[in-house]
């Protein structure tokens, strides 16, 4: 069974996570397997296994909660086309290729109000919100990257932004 995890960025381009069957965790701490550094998602969100034929979701115990389909969840079975929410991004569950079409979901989510033109977050709400973490690098979505490329007193937007152009490391080798 092969699992992906799509996000769509506010240009409406898609990005795809494969999922690793024997354990995929989500969180915002180094060594998870998909690292989202924002405050919103807790050091270790959430965990996918790959388990008798199912997709098996579980919270381990997140500050803000797992939603699948807009539901909060502790566990859950997922399905082909389901939507999982880990913080402001958004997913779309892909078992073996299909949905083959998935209509773009803007990735981050929050009232209307707080968005600006392009539709993602404004830089003031963000920071008023304490959005993106001091402590973590801001340019990984990534699995165990270095320590280097500090986020320093960049501009909130263009971290989340650039969290979708970074590609999970190939863990076959």
């Amino acid at each position: 069974m092969e699992v992906t995890l799509v996000m769509f960025k506010s240009d409406s381009s898609r990005r795809e996570f494969p999922v690793k069957p024997a354990g995929f965790v989500i969180g915002r701490k180094n060594t998870c397997d998909l690292r989202i550094p924002l405050t919103s998602v807790s050091r270790q969100h959430c965990e996918l296994r790959v388990e008798d034929g199912q997709v098996k979701l579980r919270d381990v115990g997140s500050s803000n909660g797992t939603y699948h389909n807009s539901i909060r969840v502790q566990e859950a079975v997922l399905a082909a086309g389901d939507e999982l929410v880990v913080g402001p991004v958004v997913f779309t569950v892909v078992i073996d290729g299909k949905p083959e079409v998935i209509k773009p979901v803007r990735s981050l989510v929050d009232s209307p109000e707080s968005l600006d033109d392009s539709g993602i977050l404004s830089s003031d709400l963000l920071e008023e919100m304490g959005e993106v973490d001091p402590d973590s690098k801001a340019d990984t979505i990534s699995d165990h990257g270095d320590e280097a490329g500090e986020s320093g007193g960049e501009d909130p937007i263009e971290a989340l932004e650039r969290l979708t152009e970074l590609e999970i490391p190939d863990t076959d080798s």
